[in-house]
C-alpha cells in the first residue's frame, strides 16, 4: 500500500495540477504574469531560453518555476524565460514512469541566474554592434572623433575650437574641443574622486577623470602636446549614463589627435 500510495501520488498531483489549468482558461482566472514582469524577464533575458540560452525571439513562454497549483505565484523571482522545447521538457515529465532527471526549482532558478549573468555583458555589446556612428573632425587642431549617428550633435563653436555632441537637453553636456598651448586654461583635475588609465584606440595611454555630484556622472579627458591641447567633458544624468554607459566610454575611447613629441600621454603633469 505504502509502494502504491508513493508511486500514484505524484502523477495524481501532476493530473490535478493539470485539470487546475484547465479550469482557470475555462473560468477566466489569471494565469499570467503582470506586463511588467514580463518586460522585465524579458529584456533581462534579452528573450533568450534560460536553459539551452537560444535567442527565441517572439517564440518564447514565461514558466511558472513553482507551478501555480501548488502555491507559485505571479511573481518575477517565480518567472523563467524558455523556448518552446524546453519549456515542453520542463512541463512533461512523467512521474507514472521516471526516465532521466526533473528540473528541480532550485536548477531552474540557477539556469535563469546565469543566464541574467551572461545578458548584463552580451545585451551592451549586441546594442554597441548596432549602432552606425559617424565622426567629427575638428580641421582647426586636427581631432577627432566619433558618436552615434542618431545624437542630436550640435553645431561647430563660431571659432572652430569644438562641438556639443549631445544638443537640445540642458541635463546633458558633452562636448569636445581644443586650444593653442599659448592659452592658459585651468582645469582642477584634483576635484575628480577618480583617475583611471585608458587606452584609446589610437594606442595614447590618457587618464579618464570621474566624479559622480549632484545627481550627475562626469568624465574629462585632458591631453595636450607641444602645441595643442585636447579636451573632453562630459556632465549627463545617471539616468542617462546608466543607458548609455557602453557608448560614453566607446565615444571616449575614439578621441583621436597626433602627439607632435613624446609628451604627457595622459599623465597630469600641470593643470591645463
Amino acid at each position: 500500500m505504502v509502494v502504491f500510495c508513493h508511486t500514484i501520488f505524484p502523477y495524481i498531483l501532476f493530473i490535478l495540477g493539470e485539470l487546475y489549468e484547465i479550469r482557470n482558461y475555462i473560468f477566466g482566472e489569471k494565469m499570467s504574469f503582470s506586463k511588467k514582469i514580463a518586460d522585465e524577464v524579458l529584456v533581462k533575458s534579452g528573450r533568450r531560453c534560460s536553459i539551452c540560452n537560444i535567442f527565441c525571439g517572439t517564440k518564447i513562454e514565461l514558466h511558472h518555476i513553482k507551478p501555480k497549483y501548488q502555491g507559485g505565484e505571479d511573481i518575477f523571482d517565480n518567472c523563467i524565460p524558455l523556448c518552446f522545447n524546453c519549456h515542453a521538457d520542463v512541463g512533461s515529465y512523467n512521474f507514472n514512469h521516471p526516465k532521466g532527471k526533473k528540473y528541480s526549482e532550485k536548477e531552474l532558478k540557477m539556469h535563469r541566474e546565469k543566464l541574467y549573468e551572461k545578458m548584463v555583458i552580451f545585451i551592451p555589446e549586441i546594442k554597441m554592434n548596432s549602432i552606425e556612428w559617424i565622426s567629427y573632425a575638428n580641421m582647426r587642431f586636427g581631432y577627432i572623433i566619433k558618436i552615434p549617428s542618431y545624437w542630436p550633435i550640435g553645431e561647430e563653436a563660431t571659432n572652430g575650437d569644438g562641438i556639443q555632441l549631445y544638443d537640445g537637453n540642458p541635463d546633458i553636456d558633452i562636448r569636445v574641443w581644443g586650444a593653442h598651448t599659448m592659452f592658459k586654461i585651468e582645469r582642477n583635475t584634483t576635484n575628480f574622486t577618480t583617475h583611471q588609465r585608458l587606452h584609446l584606440h589610437n594606442g595614447i595611454e590618457t587618464i579618464l577623470y570621474s566624479k559622480k555630484e549632484n545627481n550627475k556622472v562626469i568624465h574629462a579627458v585632458y591631453e595636450k602636446d607641444n602645441n595643442y591641447k585636447y579636451c573632453f567633458e562630459s556632465s549627463v544624468t545617471m539616468a542617462f549614463f546608466k543607458e548609455n554607459e557602453s557608448i560614453l566610454y566607446e565615444i571616449i575611447k575614439s578621441f583621436d589627435f597626433i602627439h607632435e613629441d613624446d609628451g604627457y600621454y595622459g599623465y597630469p603633469k600641470t593643470n591645463i
